[in-house]
């Protein structure tokens, strides 16, 4: 039987010559042929593939500045090179697209603003991801390098009034009357760097959803090196499949104010902190709150944040006060075929609620959780305690042991007890047609590595 690598290897080929006769065809595109089937060969070999294309290193052409009001359509094309100058803001009624295997690269002080009624559409592939990266140099990077994406929907949040987005943007957001609106879409896309600090409590993170819809998907999307949160949600109902955060120095899911969406086959690995960066007093895996504040809503729609979540890996460091997950103001939600491993301060956090909202109250299904770590409950809230006693995964990688520039990349899928309690199908979600309903606890799937081959893993 030809191995998995063989298999991908020959498909890329075959996607490669077939782009490449695309290529030729299109006369217009400056970008040289030889170049885009080296990247997408080199995509389909590499277990580090999209560094490659997210340091710039296979790209050829001028570099596009984007700068001030995106009013109009525009596209991006196919290994291209872009920068970021300031904040740019994509307005009401434009859409900006990237094509595969495109470059943008974050200067200080800038950020992409999707404004309500806009869209982001990134069409990356698993050859060639699009990446939004740092401008500084490799081996000078750093977490907080850049802002990030901030997107901002016209969905239902649990605000009853307009409030101030987070980072110092200048930009409102407010509860809208439908959750089924679209902001675009990002596919094979990959966000490092991101997240800078404009003052104490006050962050951008690697992508911010403010009331995004659930006509928008995040699919085969990594955020590695985030200053402040990986993804963070503020209301809204978009949905996510094959997710992963890496490096982070705060929380990598972070939901709030009602948000209702699904997301499955999520992964989220700490780095030590040897790596770099400054982590921040309280850096977990998931922090998912009901409502703003005290966790009462003050609009009516939406009491608080009801998550349907499956098949996720949080993976910590030991970093000081993380834990796996913080479900605190009245989150409710439904949290099936999850591991949880090498948190410090414990696995799960799930107080009572204390701001007169509804109570905190998820509930967790075939989710198996580290031996010998603290969880802290309310009466209301029933975390798991199946233990792991190893590492649930096959490996960390080799950051560890050189200088955190994993020459050997990890390999999330499931080990020890997490590969062993798998025999049998787990629900994913029950009857709910997003799901894919599979044998596996973590954030793979059976027999298959997603993550292999397009994403990335250096600390700077």
């Amino acid at each position: 039987m030809k191995s998995n690598y063989s298999k991908k290897a020959s498909l890329i080929f075959l996607s490669a010559t077939l782009l490449l006769s695309s290529f030729i065809a299109c006369k217009k595109d400056k970008v040289d042929n030889t170049l885009v089937i080296l990247a997408l060969l080199s995509g389909g070999t590499n277990p580090d593939a999209g560094s490659g294309i997210c340091d710039g290193a296979l790209i050829q052409g001028a570099n596009t500045i984007l700068s001030g009001n995106i009013t109009t359509d525009q596209t991006l094309p196919a290994f291209s090179s872009s920068s970021l100058s300031g904040i740019v803001r994509v307005k009401n009624g434009a859409t900006l697209t990237f094509e595969s295997g495109s470059v943008v690269f974050g200067t200080a002080g800038s950020a992409l603003i999707i404004e309500p009624g806009g869209k982001i559409v990134t069409n990356g592939i698993e050859a060639a991801p699009v990446c939004f990266t740092s401008s500084k140099t490799v081996g000078n990077r750093a977490p907080g390098d850049w802002g990030g994406i901030l997107v901002v929907g016209n969905a239902i949040g649990s605000r009853a009034a307009a409030q101030n987005t987070e980072g110092g943007t200048g930009l409102q957001y407010n509860s809208g009357v439908s959750d089924s609106g679209t902001s675009g879409s990002l596919t094979y896309t990959i966000v490092e760097y991101a997240g800078n600090e404009v003052s104490a409590g006050d962050e951008l993170n690697g992508i911010s959803l403010y009331v995004v819809g659930s006509g928008t998907a995040l699919n085969y999307v990594q955020v590695h090196r985030h200053l402040d949160d990986g993804i963070e949600s503020w209301g809204g109902a978009w949905t996510g499949k094959f997710l992963l955060m890496t490096g982070g120095q705060d929380d990598d899911l972070d939901l709030d104010e009602a948000y209702t969406g699904k997301v499955q086959f999520l992964i989220s690995h700490k780095y030590a902190t040897s790596c770099g960066g400054t982590p921040s007093t309280d850096p977990h895996g998931f922090e998912m709150d009901g409502s703003h504040s005290t966790g009462t809503a003050s609009a009516t729609v939406k009491p608080g944040t009801n998550v349907k979540l499956s098949n996720f890996t949080l993976l910590g460091a030991n970093v000081s006060n993380g834990f796996g997950a913080r479900l605190r103001e009245g989150l409710q939600g439904t949290f099936s075929n999850g591991t949880l491993y090498g948190f410090q301060a414990g696995n799960i956090d799930c107080p009572a609620n204390g701001g007169g909202g509804q109570n905190t109250a998820p509930t967790f299904t075939d989710v198996l959780v580290q031996t010998g770590k603290t969880t802290n409950a309310s009466a209301f809230c029933a975390p798991p305690t199946n233990g792991l006693t190893v590492l649930p995964v096959i490996s960390l990688g080799s950051g560890d042991s050189d200088d955190c520039t994993y020459a050997t990349k990890p390999d999330y899928q499931p080990a020890g007890e997490a590969a062993n309690a798998a025999g049998s199908a787990l629900a994913a979600q029950g009857a709910d047609g997003f799901f894919t309903d599979n044998t596996t606890y973590g954030g793979m799937l059976t027999g298959t590595n997603w993550a292999f081959g397009w994403t990335v893993y250096r600390a700077k």
